[in-house]
């Protein structure tokens, strides 16, 4: 008996899905066309059982309470891609980068080259989503609270209002 290695698997549907995305699309927009009077019927006894769409928000929220990184990392991914950003390498890497930030007890803010506390640490992309930054391990770095909020959505080459040269990454 032959046992699939699930990371394969999972690897290989997912560049299936990338590359056959449009033509997918189209075929269920082909049938969406074609049996319209049953997908319609399908929607109508869907919504006439509120309670299970409310399960599943339920459940959908208690993951989501349940898993706060995982929720910002892929609200960041989002945002990323909608921006017309990069989303770069594994996700996971992110999500491990960050995990081991806040596992210590200091950190040194990437701006002002002080060291802080834990609690206010903030993790920040360097150059910001909104200006079609890339989400990745390469573009994050650990800053304190004033320092974050006074870049906001500002490039980093604009950041003469921080009065400090950047720290090498």
């Amino acid at each position: 008996m032959r046992v699939r290695d699930s990371k394969k698997v999972k690897s290989y549907s997912r560049e299936w899905y990338l590359r056959n995305r449009t033509a997918r699309l189209e075929q269920l927009k082909d049938y969406k066309t074609r049996n319209r009077p049953a997908v319609q019927l399908r929607s109508k006894l869907y919504d006439a059982q509120p309670h299970r769409r409310l399960a599943r928000l339920e459940s959908n929220r208690r993951w989501k309470k349940a898993n706060p990184d995982k929720t910002r990392a892929q609200a960041m991914r989002r945002r990323a891609i909608r921006n017309g950003g990069v989303v770069d390498g594994d996700p996971k890497s992110v999500n491990r980068v960050v995990a081991q930030w806040k596992r210590c007890k200091t950190f040194t803010c990437y701006y002002c080259g002080l060291t802080f506390k834990r609690a206010s640490l903030h993790i920040d992309h360097i150059v910001p989503l909104a200006k079609k930054g890339e989400h990745s391990v390469k573009n994050l770095c650990q800053s304190c609270s004033d320092c974050n909020l006074k870049k906001r959505d500002i490039d980093v080459s604009g950041l003469e209002f921080l009065d400090q040269k950047l720290l090498p990454l």
